[in-house]
């Protein structure tokens, strides 16, 4: 029997902007119109996740931590607090406003990032997990580049590969690379903030003269672009900038 299979990372992120991928949600439609949704949690990446950002995924008692939580032909509840309800008078051009000629809920929420004010929860295209090197990254970012690189891969329980050995990740190594991060970015801060009051005392600020992008973020931006996670034209929307501007900053900043 013919069938449609759809994939999406269930996300979330984190007050300094790391994206956590929480779980894999799949959804298969068959030519009878059959379907069925599998989430599978990804406890690795959970256990990194403070309480007071993650709750769970409503509809799910992740607490069994079972391997793969199934709904055939229920709508599960976290689809259902965030795609629109076939009632509703606008439901075929919200979905032809996204480009698709049919409801595919995961696809949906993909393209729409759909959340639910209930949570910060939304979904991303599906990327397998990957082995990353860090001497191949080293050498376009600075330090705490890096360690924010180092950081964005563990949130999607992807390998760190450091001096030809795998680091084997814990909430001990994440919190303390978060904390090493947080540290250097507020000093990074306080010394712009330093370096612009400075100015003003002696008559030279005068203001901004370009858009001023966080470095940090838009290295974050990159790499998430070179592994494919993210589009070109959504680098461009997180960041507010012109597709001029985003390579003439890409130039700069990766010298």
């Amino acid at each position: 029997m013919n069938r449609i299979k759809s994939d999406g990372l269930i996300c979330i992120k984190n007050k300094i902007n790391i994206e956590f991928a929480v779980c894999k949600i799949e959804y298969i439609l068959w030519e009878d119109e059959t379907f069925k949704y599998i989430f599978t949690p990804y406890y690795d990446v959970i256990s990194l996740l403070e309480s007071n950002i993650f709750q769970g995924i409503p509809g799910l008692e992740i607490d069994l931590k079972k391997k793969e939580y199934i709904r055939e032909n229920v709508i599960p509840t976290f689809i259902a607090e965030r795609v629109p309800s076939e009632k509703r008078e606008d439901y075929y051009e919200l979905i032809q406003k996204v480009g698709m000629n049919y409801m595919n809920p995961v696809d949906y929420l993909i393209k729409t990032q759909g959340k639910y004010s209930g949570d910060n929860l939304y979904v991303k295209e599906f990327t397998e997990r990957k082995n990353v090197v860090i001497d191949d990254v080293v050498k376009k970012s600075n330090t705490l580049g890096v360690i924010k690189i180092m950081l964005d891969n563990l949130a999607y329980g992807n390998k760190i590969v450091l001096n030809d050995r795998a680091i084997e990740n814990s909430i001990d190594i994440f919190q303390t690379l978060t904390y090493i991060y947080q540290k250097g970015y507020d000093e990074i801060k306080e010394k712009q903030h330093l370096g612009r009051d400075e100015a003003k005392k002696m008559g030279n600020y005068r203001g901004r003269k370009a858009i001023e992008i966080d470095k940090l973020l838009f290295l974050e931006q990159v790499e998430q672009l070179d592994s494919k996670i993210i589009t070109i034209d959504k680098v461009l929307k997180n960041l507010k900038i012109s597709r001029a501007t985003f390579y003439r900053l890409k130039k700069k900043y990766q010298k």
